[in-house]
């Protein structure tokens, strides 16, 4: 037996109601992809108060009404699982592989198996895992299961919105160095977590490697005023990982390689245009960091550094290092088969 539209569209909307949704019924249009009309659908809301169903009305003056249920009749009816919710969910733990073997991992893998009890029979796996359709095919990802307590201990921090004293071991010195953060966000570059963090000393906030951090626990709370962290700021302030100072970046991207950098974004303040010959002009707003310098360089003849000056010498200067690298490494040779 097929359910008539209406039919349909009402459980629909307890789901929501029941999940505590609070929604207007022009947010229920968009909801619906445009196909309902906003009138029918207030009137679907009549039918269901109507029905006996506590369904809340709040009229606030000069805007749309706001439908809800009071709190004691919210999880009245189960959410049900659409096909392309779990198979994102199946996603997700084909991109967690940094994760294996930490509570993480197993947390996600219960998620999952409720999740699955929840869904329709029909709904998902012919398919022996998520393997079958997509995996993380990215190289060279630290494995945190040797780091699986710091890792908990952060999320706790941040969930909390706690303060944090760290011991962290330095990659250059490899000194390790006890102080107070405020831990923000955990963020993944190149298979490796690095943690946002404030720090009050320097008074900005700045990324920490998760691995190097060796012991945190919760501190005493700072007096001095914490700013808002602002995600996007923090991300265009960076090329990658490193921070530094902004300079307008533009770099020409040879022919054969522009379909690489068209409708792709490698930064938030990237702006991408066309030149008559073909070529692409990508300019970005970004420090010239040592990620930067290794992304160019890793792209070898696609790009030309156009500006700025001081990029153009820094990537001229680390071709040369490498070049003499296998100049000597040929006058060495020579050297060993003169000798024999």
């Amino acid at each position: 037996m097929t359910l008539a539209p209406q039919a349909k569209r009402i459980i629909k909307m307890l789901e929501l109601f029941s999940m505590g949704r609070r929604l207007t019924a022009a947010q229920l249009v968009d909801y619906f992809d445009q196909e309902v009309s906003l009138r029918t659908l207030q009137r679907d809301l009549l039918t269901i108060q109507e029905a006996g169903i506590p369904l809340q009305m709040e009229r606030e003056s000069g805007k749309e009404n706001i439908w809800s249920f009071p709190p004691e009749y919210r999880r009245m009816i189960l959410p049900q699982i659409e096909r392309n919710e779990l198979l994102t969910m199946h996603i997700l733990k084909a991109f967690l592989k940094s994760f294996k073997k930490t509570t993480i991992a197993s947390d996600l893998e219960n998620l999952l198996n409720k999740v699955e009890e929840l869904a329709p029979g029909e709904i998902y796996m012919e398919l022996e895992g998520i393997e079958d359709l997509v995996w993380d095919q990215d190289v060279g990802h630290y494995r945190y299961d040797q780091t699986d307590g710091i890792l908990n201990q952060v999320i706790d921090l941040i969930v909390a919105k706690k303060w944090g004293t760290i011991t962290y071991r330095r990659s250059r010195t490899d000194q390790e160095k006890t102080y107070d953060i405020f831990p923000c966000r955990i963020f993944q570059y190149k298979g490796v977590l690095y943690l946002a963090a404030y720090h009050p000393y320097f008074e900005q906030f700045f990324a920490l490697t998760l691995h190097r951090i060796k012991r945190i626990i919760e501190a005493k709370e700072q007096k001095q005023h914490l700013p808002n962290f602002d995600l996007d700021a923090f991300r265009r302030n960076r090329f990658g990982v490193f921070t530094g100072d902004v300079e307008q970046v533009e770099l020409e991207i040879q022919n054969e390689y522009t379909h690489y950098f068209k409708n792709r974004t490698w930064h938030p303040s990237q702006q991408i245009s066309t030149k008559e010959d073909g070529r692409v002009l990508l300019k970005m707003g970004v420090p010239v960091s040592p990620e930067l310098v290794t992304w160019i360089l890793g792209w070898h003849t696609a790009i030309k550094v156009i500006k700025p000056e001081s990029l153009i010498k820094e990537i001229k200067q680390k071709l040369e290092d490498t070049l003499k690298i296998y100049v000597n490494i040929n006058e060495e040779s020579k050297k060993e088969k003169g000798k024999s």
